[in-house]
């Protein structure tokens, strides 16, 4: 993986309630060649290009990488604050992204301390950025940005789209070739049936006015991915019969057109968890999970270039890295987690008994990032005592370590 020209994050969230513990207009058939081994060319990227990132099931991304640190949202004992927090990779280190001395890290104050609503943190053109929602009667958004110790806080407003004022979820938001992208939705019930609006805007990541990109009224799910010239619009759906749809387009930057490349019948394609886009392909996984979906941007054909999991042991939830694909599931005590390489070589299969998982409890588990040695995890307990956890998981499958807790 080439560290010195582009940054990436890698972040995703699981909520669990331990308790129980997807050319042309036409439909095209899944061709399968689980056989086949599978490249994953990647062409070289700037750091003004999107730094890669793992998501949850909405996609916020929540945690960024550079080459020396991990920087993610944490928030402190019962929900009272949140600020930025930092692992050092050199001296294993991890602490609120402040050096004023003596600071205690939970009023406006601190240099790590953030207000409002927070997503899309990434370290991108050599800053820190992230989108902030405001309400005052509506929401106002703005981009933030600091340097990677915290200093020069700025903020940009997003102005001019009346659609902008209307959305009531934001699902993904990324830093990309001088603009940021933000894909939210809002509900809708049409003659007793459920929709969602969904919007991609774009703006100058200086702020000021926005343009509406995509907007289309579905009874299905929409992701976005970022690659080179091209920003990737997958929507998942159903049809007549309730075969799961998948359809594809291309939103090409330069031209600020957008094209068809294909739509396709695809089994349990009714929800897309997760996206990745190189040069040559687009991946996605969706509700199933066990399978991943590519498809070919050359010849616009879909295929399953391998099973993930057939046992379905850690398919709870998939997501891509920059050279991997990570699996994970819980069982009430046991955190399972495995990777894979593009072609379907497993690089990782290990399971994890954590003495503070516990029945009954909700937790959020964030992918942050990963290098040569270990994945690192972001572990909150959803429950009133709100109580963090920072982990890193060896690939070797020795011992996670717990690098910092609010406990």
């Amino acid at each position: 993986m080439n560290r010195h020209t582009r940054n990436y994050s890698l972040f995703f969230v699981i909520v669990l309630l331990i308790v129980s513990c997807l050319s042309g207009c036409g439909k095209q058939d899944v061709i399968s060649s689980a056989d086949e081994t599978t490249e994953h060319p990647r062409e070289t990227t700037t750091e003004t290009d999107c730094n890669r990132a793992f998501s949850n099931s909405t996609g916020y991304y929540s945690a960024c990488e550079t080459e020396e640190a991990l920087y993610f949202f944490g928030v402190g004992r019962q929900n009272q604050y949140s600020y930025i927090m930092c692992y050092d990779k050199l001296s294993d280190q991890c602490f609120p992204l402040c050096g004023k001395a003596d600071c205690r890290h939970n009023d406006s104050t601190c240099n790590a301390y953030i207000n409002g609503k927070c997503f899309g943190l990434s370290a991108y053109n050599r800053k820190l950025y992230w989108l902030n929602r405001f309400s005052d009667g509506k929401s106002i958004y703005k981009i933030c940005s600091c340097n990677f110790d915290g200093t020069d806080r700025r903020e940009y407003e997003l102005l001019g789209s009346v659609s902008l004022e209307t959305v009531t979820s934001e699902h993904r938001v990324f830093f990309h070739r001088d603009s940021v992208y933000f894909y939210g939705s809002n509900n809708i019930v049409e003659e007793g049936k459920a929709y969602k609006d969904h919007y991609l805007f774009r703006c100058s990541v200086s702020g000021g006015e926005t343009e509406t990109v995509f907007a289309e009224r579905l009874n299905g799910t929409v992701y976005i991915e970022p690659y080179t010239n091209h920003v990737y619009i997958a929507e998942s759906g159903s049809d007549a019969d309730g075969s799961g749809i998948l359809t594809l387009k291309a939103y090409n930057i330069e031209t600020g057109t957008i094209h068809d490349v294909g739509s396709y019948t695809a089994e349990n394609a009714f929800l897309i968890y997760a996206m990745w886009a190189d040069e040559k392909a687009v991946y996605l996984s969706v509700s199933g999970k066990e399978k991943i979906y590519r498809i070919d941007l050359a010849t616009a054909v879909l295929d399953v270039p391998f099973i993930l999991d057939e046992e379905n042991k850690y398919c709870k939830n998939v997501n891509f890295g920059d050279d991997r694909i990570f699996t994970a599931k819980n069982d009430p005590s046991v955190f399972m987690i495995g990777a894979l390489d593009f072609s379907g070589k497993t690089i990782m299969e290990q399971d994890y008994h954590f003495a503070f998982l516990q029945p009954g409890k909700m937790y959020s588990i964030f992918f942050v990032g990963s290098d040569l040695e270990n994945a690192y995890i972001f572990f909150m307990d959803i429950s009133k005592e709100n109580i963090s956890r920072f982990i890193a998981f060896p690939f070797d499958g020795s011992e996670a370590r717990i690098l910092w807790s609010n406990e």
